[in-house]
C-alpha cells in the first residue's frame, strides 16, 4: 500500500558516501549561492534519466541544510521500484501492491544503499502515500464511483482543478500534518502521460481502474520525526491501514451526483467522460426505475438541454446533439450497488473483513 515516499538522512553525508551516490546514480552537479554569498556544490538526479531501469525511479538530492551540512534526500515510488527491482517489470504502479510487497521493496532498497555504506533505516520520513488500485467491472467506470462520492471524514470531496471529471480530492489540515484524499481514473492518467511524453507504452493498464490515494505530509519535522524503519513495523502498518480504511470506507459518504461545469478539450469538444457523468447525474440512483432505457434517454435529454445553454452557434448545437445521441450508455448501477461493489473491492484489496 505504501507508494510515493520522501525521506532524508539524519546524519551528515561523508565525502566517500557522497561520491558513491554521485557515481552510482549519475547525479548532476549544481552550484548554489548561499545567503552569505559563498558558492557550494550540490547534486541531484537527472530528471530525464531517473526513470531508466538502472535507476528504478529513485530521485536523489544531496544538499546543504541550514547548518551547511550535506544531507541525502530520496524521493521515490516504492511500488514502481518493486515492479522493476523485485519483478523485472517496467516502472509502473497500476498493478496490485500489498504491504508485504512494500516491505520487500524497502528491504531491497536498504540493501542497495548498504552496498555504498549508507543505512537508510534511520532516515527521517517527511511525507508518504498510501494507495490501492481497485479494478472495477466492465460496466462500472471510475467516474461512476467518483460522481457518487460526496465526502470523506467529514471533508467534502471536490473536483480537481480545470473541472477534471477524472480526478477528485479532499484536504484535511491540522497544526502537525496535512492529509490529502485522492480518487482518480488511473487508465486516463496513464493515457495522458503517454500522450504528453509522446510514447505508446503501458498498454496493459486495466481500463476501469480506480486509484485511491491518501497522502500524509508532516508540517513540522522538528516535532514529528518518524524513522523510515518504523513505517514498516506491524504496529505502524496496522495504524495507517486503519486510517486508510476510515477515509476510504468507514467515513466515506455516497450521495446523488451533483452537476459539474462542462470540460472542453483544446479543440473545443466536450469530454466524453464528462458527458457520461453529466447524464448519470440526472439518473435516479436511489429508487427502482420501471423502464431504465427510457429513463436513461430522459437523462440524456436533460443533459442535452443543460449543455445547449452554453453553446452559441447553431452549428455547435447540432454537432453536440449528434454527439450525445451517439453516446453509448448503459443504465448505471444503483447507489447501493455502487457502495456494495466498492465495499467488496476495498475489503479484498486490504485483505480484511469489513463488518
Amino acid at each position: 500500500m505504501y507508494d510515493n515516499i520522501n525521506f532524508k538522512s539524519r546524519c551528515a553525508l561523508t565525502t566517500f558516501e557522497c561520491s558513491k551516490c554521485v557515481t552510482l546514480y549519475s547525479l548532476i552537479e549544481i552550484q548554489k549561492i548561499q545567503p552569505n554569498g559563498t558558492t557550494v556544490i550540490e547534486w541531484q538526479s537527472d530528471a530525464s534519466k531517473k526513470m531508466l531501469p538502472q535507476y528504478a525511479g529513485i530521485g536523489i538530492k544531496i544538499k546543504h541544510d541550514k547548518n551547511n551540512v550535506l544531507r541525502l534526500q530520496i524521493e521515490m515510488s516504492l511500488h514502481k521500484y518493486w515492479n522493476q527491482r523485485c519483478n523485472g517489470l517496467h516502472l509502473h504502479n497500476y498493478n496490485r501492491f500489498t504491504m508485504t510487497d512494500a516491505k520487500q521493496a524497502y528491504q531491497t532498497l536498504r540493501n542497495e544503499f548498504l552496498t555504498i555504506g549508507i543505512d537508510i533505516q534511520d532516515f527521517t520520513v517527511s511525507n508518504y502515500e498510501l494507495s490501492v488500485n481497485l479494478e472495477l467491472d466492465a460496466h462500472t467506470t471510475p467516474e461512476m464511483i467518483m460522481c457518487a462520492a460526496q465526502s470523506s471524514a467529514g471533508k467534502e470531496i471536490i473536483q480537481a482543478r480545470n473541472y477534471d471529471i477524472h480526478k477528485l480530492y479532499g484536504t484535511h489540515c491540522t497544526k502537525d500534518f496535512r492529509k490529502v484524499t485522492v480518487f482518480y481514473d488511473k487508465a486516463h492518467e496513464v493515457k495522458q502521460k503517454n500522450k504528453k511524453q509522446k510514447i505508446n507504452g503501458n498498454t496493459d493498464v486495466p481500463q476501469n481502474l480506480l486509484r485511491c490515494e491518501l497522502k500524509y505530509q508532516n508540517k513540522d519535522m522538528r516535532h514529528n520525526k518518524t524513522d523510515l524503519s518504523v513505517l514498516f513495523t506491524d504496529a505502524h502498518i496496522a495504524k495507517v491501514t486503519k486510517r486508510f480504511l476510515d477515509d476510504f470506507y468507514n467515513k466515506l459518504v455516497f450521495a446523488p451526483p451533483q452537476y459539474r461545469p462542462p470540460k472542453y478539450d483544446k479543440n473545443g469538444h466536450l469530454d466524453d467522460a464528462y458527458l457520461t457523468a453529466l447524464v448519470y447525474s440526472y439518473y435516479d440512483l436511489t429508487t427502482d426505475v420501471m423502464n431504465e432505457n427510457k429513463h436513461l434517454q430522459d437523462c440524456k435529454d436533460l443533459a442535452r438541454l443543460q449543455v445547449r445553454k452554453h453553446l452559441d452557434s447553431r452549428k455547435d448545437k447540432e454537432r453536440f446533439d449528434r454527439k450525445i445521441k451517439a453516446l453509448p450508455l448503459q443504465p448505471p448501477p444503483k447507489r447501493t450497488e455502487i457502495e456494495t461493489m466498492y465495499r467488496i473491492l476495498v475489503s479484498t484489496e486490504l485483505g480484511i473483513t469489513i463488518k
